[in-house]
């Protein structure tokens, strides 16, 4: 088969059941997604015709799949922009509140979102911050994934570059 096809492949039989859930489970320790994230790359091997100990950074990059970390925190990302943009439902909206609606006093840390779940609030804060500001306004929620994406998946790269 080819890349194409095996990748196919990948998006419907194994990302789904990786995907399902990952906003609350993907930043668990490792230990505990660590069989996961051998399947994971296990996959992006066969989809890349590479042996069993070929280095994988480079080929997430290149078939442009995330892995399960990232993954997560794109959930989480997509999540803060949804939020920011008044798009969740608003049986979601009570997660998080800006502390400037809790006192009325213009400080350095008013615009900052805490949850009250706090787990998945501390972390989507954290990586929504880590965001490049122009990828945060973006236009719309399409762009915004096209452009998170790629900013995830460069991250592979500079990785292998040091």
């Amino acid at each position: 088969m080819s890349p194409r096809n095996l990748k196919t492949l990948y998006y419907a039989l194994i990302h789904p059941y990786i995907e399902y859930g990952l906003l609350l489970w993907g930043n668990t320790h490792s230990t505990y997604i660590n069989k996961i994230v051998i399947l994971q790359k296990k996959a992006i091997r066969i989809i890349n015709k590479k042996p069993y100990n070929f280095h994988t950074n480079d080929l997430f990059s290149k078939s442009n799949i995330l892995k399960i970390k990232e993954l997560a925190e794109f959930q989480m990302i997509k999540y803060m922009y949804k939020y920011n943009h008044n798009k969740l439902p608003p049986s979601l909206g009570f997660i998080f509140c800006p502390l400037n609606k809790t006192h009325g006093y213009n400080t350095r840390t008013s615009l900052i979102i805490y949850s009250t779940t706090q787990n998945i609030g501390r972390l989507a804060n954290k990586f929504w911050a880590q965001l490049p500001v122009k990828i945060r306004n973006a236009k719309s929620f399409t762009q915004f994934k096209i452009k998170a994406k790629k900013y995830l998946l460069s991250r592979y790269y500079d990785v292998t570059q040091e």
